[in-house]
């Protein structure tokens, strides 16, 4: 059956600062963050979805702050952090990828109400205690089996025969770079990457580094032919003024996906040189932003492949398997009968170390909702290792 194209837009991650509304000395700043993170906490509901907050010496704080807490027995990286003196810099909520995929399918499952960028930044707006600010979001168009190749996509910006306009159709001279594996790009890079840019856009095979890594989105990615994925990131004062945007002109789900496929375009136009126009994966793009009959936002449910990549391991990498071909072969089902039944005998002795431990920590909270046969996985599953080595 031939596999169905769509084009889903999104947020990956975002980092959020809430400053006090006055300024705050420093003998009292201590208790302001106190104030300011209670109220944060109430609105937001993180803890009925992540659990408590705690301190944690395992895991560190964004770069240039002192203190955090985070939200511990998960896999992925959620934290509130401040720093001990300079009150300018705030309090800072961080999302990860995985951290806000998650946080959004448990609301959607907990209140019956669908959560997304917009509503979390109306639903956690102060009019006492903070002001707020986004300093970073990354905006995603994950284009589903529509026969897109990163690496020609890079060829062709490299012979000119593709190059990037604004909204306006002027040219855009960006940088290039590219991430590439035996001549092959894999990653491509436009614009800045440095700390004081105002952001960049990131294309790269989503399919492929997800079935690899066993990310969170690995089911998701299984079921596509390829998937290519392009990660606008704006930081600084675009950044600023998207918080303005969706706090103040986006309404619902259909407007923000609207707004997410014009911040997109309005800075990255792929124009075909040959054809004198846009290549339809832009046009594609682009039409989002005139309204849709169809929901192009997308929906979360992610999952937690960490024990299905221990399995598979064990399976593909550890020598089990050649093992019991070995004493099949020598000495029959009855031999493999007996070293089942060794391997019973020994698993009474073993004794978990340090590392399992925090493994099952980390894990503990996601694992237990999914089902073992999630992480038995299926013949696709295993025999999916595709991607070359």
């Amino acid at each position: 059956m031939k596999a169905t194209k769509d084009l889903l837009v999104g947020v990956d991650e975002f980092t959020l600062v809430l400053q006090a509304k006055e300024k705050v000395d420093v003998m009292i700043w201590f208790g302001t963050v106190r104030i300011m993170l209670d109220r944060f906490l109430y609105l937001s509901k993180i803890e009925s979805i992540f659990g408590t907050l705690n301190h944690s010496s395992e895991k560190k704080v964004v770069q240039g702050y002192t203190h955090g807490i985070f939200a511990e027995n998960h896999p992925f990286y959620f934290v509130i952090c401040f720093h001990e003196y300079m009150q300018n810099m705030g309090l800072c909520i961080r999302f990860s990828s995985n951290a806000w995929a998650y946080f959004q399918a448990e609301y959607t499952s907990k209140y019956q109400s669908e959560m997304n960028v917009m509503r979390f930044l109306k639903m956690v707006q102060s009019n006492v205690d903070y002001t707020m600010r986004l300093s970073r979001i990354d905006f995603t168009a994950d284009y589903k089996n529509h026969g897109l190749n990163v690496d020609h996509i890079y060829q062709c910006l490299k012979s000119k025969k593709l190059h990037i306009r604004n909204w306006k159709l002027n040219r855009v001279n960006l940088n290039m770079s590219s991430v590439e594996k035996d001549g092959i790009a894999e990653t491509i890079y436009l614009g800045s990457r440095k700390e004081n840019s105002q952001g960049f856009l990131r294309i790269y095979d989503k399919r492929k580094e997800q079935i690899s890594s066993h990310g969170f989105r690995m089911n998701e990615a299984l079921e596509t032919n390829d998937w290519l994925r392009m990660e606008a990131v704006f930081k600084g004062k675009r950044a600023h003024q998207i918080t303005t945007n969706l706090l103040n002109e986006v309404n619902n789900a259909d407007e923000l996906q609207q707004f997410i496929a014009q911040m997109i375009t309005d800075k990255y136009l792929f124009f075909d040189v040959e054809r004198d126009d846009v290549t339809d994966f832009t046009d594609e793009l682009f039409a989002i932003t005139q309204g849709s009959d169809f929901s192009h936002l997308r929906t979360e449910s992610p999952r937690d492949n960490a024990l299905k990549q221990s399995i598979r391991y064990l399976v593909t990498n550890a020598g089990l398997f050649p093992v019991i071909y070995k004493i099949a072969v020598l000495y029959g089902d009855e031999g493999v009968q007996e070293f089942w039944q060794y391997l019973q005998e020994q698993y009474q002795y073993y004794t978990p170390n340090r590392d399992t431990e925090i493994w099952l920590n980390k894990h503990w909270v996601t694992m237990l909702n999914q089902p073992l046969s999630e992480s038995l996985g299926t013949n696709r599953d295993v025999n999916s290792q595709v991607i070359s080595d």
